[in-house]
């Protein structure tokens, strides 16, 4: 009988990490990932602003499209010396709400009438007049994904006034697709009018230099009676012909001697305009109560964080790393002792200084 004899294999385990070593590595990772979170973050943000470039890009070509197509003219306000605008488009009309500065403001692309009950403002119906951009998209030149920074997400306040309105990044979503005029407004932010009426108003995220111009400031052409009180905002009495006039203000620009005309564009043509600002990053309002003095264009803050993206007349784009915060903290006021009186928001004689701004970035005095 053969013995048999078993042999048994015992393997060897190997050790394991030890409480230090896994430290070591923990603490490698982390100095890692410390070198490489800013790199990452700044290719995130500059992949953000070439975006935004792009977009500003696409709006300039769209504002070629309708230049072309209008004698060199470039999209503002249909009623020019006007509040208001009545649009008629197959068969139905519709007044826009004058108030709260009117069409005049940067963001605005498209607004709705004084309504007692925002949810009659129903998909199909005309519920908008469209201002500024806005008259892009209800060509068909524009879609909404250009219409805001990239890193504008969400839904951001802005004030004009006391008033609030509110930006929508995904609108489309929002208001459903299709022509800009019959957008569904039932789902967007109603602002009050009174205490029984409101209004509903479509922002972009971009300022459009072109809205038409409202300043409280005494104009130019008025006579030693003029006050603001008895003769703002009814500037033209329309309904005495032997009695019309339209409020004009000095401008003193550069290469073209300008009167701004009371909601009217500053450049009415593609010519007048030349290679100036006409697009940017928004700088409005943020909450006046956040920004501590009213006024600031605290909006800059939810963009680029310092930076304003801006496209010129002539097509270009470029970048403005605003690293002192001069934009976010304008205080450069058109009358100092009342910053109230011309703002931001709008197209004014202090809004026209963050623009001439700009002009000089790439047009030296």
């Amino acid at each position: 009988m053969l013995e048999q004899r078993c042999q048994i294999f015992r393997f060897k385990s190997r050790p394991g990490f030890t409480l230090v070593e896994m430290l070591v590595v923990i603490g490698i990772i982390v100095i890692l990932v410390g070198m490489l979170m800013p790199a990452i973050i700044k290719a995130r943000r500059q992949a953000r602003i070439a975006n935004c470039l792009s977009n500003l890009k696409q709006i300039g070509e769209a504002l070629h499209i309708y230049s072309g197509n209008f004698k060199g003219y470039l999209p503002s306000w249909a009623a020019s010396g006007h509040l208001t605008a009545t649009l008629r488009y197959k068969g139905d009309y519709v007044t826009s709400f004058g108030g709260h500065y009117g069409p005049s403001r940067h963001m605005v692309i498209a607004q709705s009438p004084e309504v007692t009950d925002p949810s009659t403002l129903t998909a199909g119906k005309l519920n908008f007049v469209t201002v500024g951009l806005g008259m892009l998209m209800s060509r068909g030149d524009l879609s909404a994904g250009v219409m805001g920074c990239p890193a504008m997400k969400g839904v951001i306040s802005t004030w004009y006034g006391s008033h609030e309105y509110k930006y929508y990044s995904d609108f489309d979503k929002q208001t459903g697709q299709g022509d800009l005029r019959t957008r569904d407004a039932t789902r967007l932010h109603r602002t009050p009018v009174s205490d029984t009426t409101y209004t509903v108003a479509l922002l972009s995220g971009y300022a459009y230099r072109n809205t038409p111009f409202y300043s409280r400031l005494k104009p130019d052409n008025a006579d030693t009676t003029w006050s603001y009180v008895s003769d703002y905002p009814s500037l033209a009495d329309y309904s005495d012909p032997a009695n019309v006039w339209v409020a004009e203000w000095d401008m003193d620009l550069k290469g073209y001697n300008s009167r701004a005309r009371f909601m009217t564009p500053i450049f009415r043509t593609v010519r007048q305009l030349n290679n100036r600002s006409i697009c940017s990053d928004t700088f409005d309002f943020a909450d006046p109560a956040a920004t501590g003095t009213f006024g600031h264009g605290g909006l800059g803050s939810r963009h680029h964080g310092r930076g304003y993206c801006i496209l010129y007349g002539d097509g270009h784009t470029e970048y403005y790393d605003d690293d002192e915060n001069s934009i976010a903290e304008w205080e450069d006021w058109a009358d100092p002792s009342n910053p109230y009186t011309d703002n931001l928001t709008i197209s004014s004689y202090s809004s026209e200084k963050i623009w001439r701004f700009y002009d000089r970035l790439v047009m030296p005095d």
